[in-house]
């Protein structure tokens, strides 16, 4: 797995702006922020918000083995519960990425039920987890190492913004992780778009 990049650890900082516990939810006095991926579906983060309109984020990179370790997170911050700001007891999700595998872009918009989140040591788990064929899940695992830890929330398929694709592994010197994080076999790549909850996009 990748250490937090620096752009996830700026979203993070910039996020604590809109998170402010004075109207928010009372069970659980800080939220746990992850993001990762299955291991042949690493993605750059372009745009992320909780409770607020979506918006641009210095890019970081997303990318674990989600679908085979525990924790799925490639790394976490501990921020200020956002606010409920419908009073729904939902928190709204959104995100934008880029597949590194495929340089195509994605952008999803999902409804967390906060009572479906594990709470561990007064946080609530959040974690933001990318698959093939821009597949978004929101994990809330329990703390531990035993597959019954896993706990997905909520799962749904991104949308294709094609006017966003970019080849970020093009961009030598970027990331400086880039070569782990795509050290998978064509095999595997091929394997993890079968295992996908997500059909394959028609061609633009």
């Amino acid at each position: 797995m990748t250490a937090p990049s620096s752009g996830y650890r700026l979203l993070c900082a910039g996020l604590l702006v809109f998170f402010c516990p004075a109207h928010a939810v009372e069970a659980a006095e800080s939220l746990t922020l992850g993001f990762g991926s299955d291991s042949t579906s690493p993605v750059v983060v372009t745009h992320f918000s909780i409770e607020q309109p979506l918006m641009p984020v210095s890019p970081f990179i997303a990318a674990s083995e989600a679908e085979r370790r525990l924790p799925r997170m490639a790394g976490a911050n501990v921020l200020s519960v956002p606010q409920d700001r419908h009073r729904d007891g939902a928190w709204s999700l959104s995100a934008q990425w880029v597949e590194l595998p495929t340089g195509k872009s994605w952008r999803a918009s999902v409804e967390i039920p906060i009572r479906e989140l594990t709470i561990a040591f007064d946080a609530y788990e959040l974690a933001v987890l990318f698959g093939p064929n821009g597949e978004l899940t929101i994990g809330s695992d329990r703390i531990g190492r035993s597959p019954s830890d896993r706990r997905d929330v909520v799962t749904v398929c991104a949308e294709r913004v094609p006017s966003a694709d970019k080849d970020w592994k093009a961009q030598a010197g970027y990331f400086p992780e880039l070569p782990y994080v795509m050290k998978f076999s064509h095999q595997d790549y091929l394997a993890g778009l079968e295992a996908s909850k997500c059909p394959s996009p028609m061609e633009e």
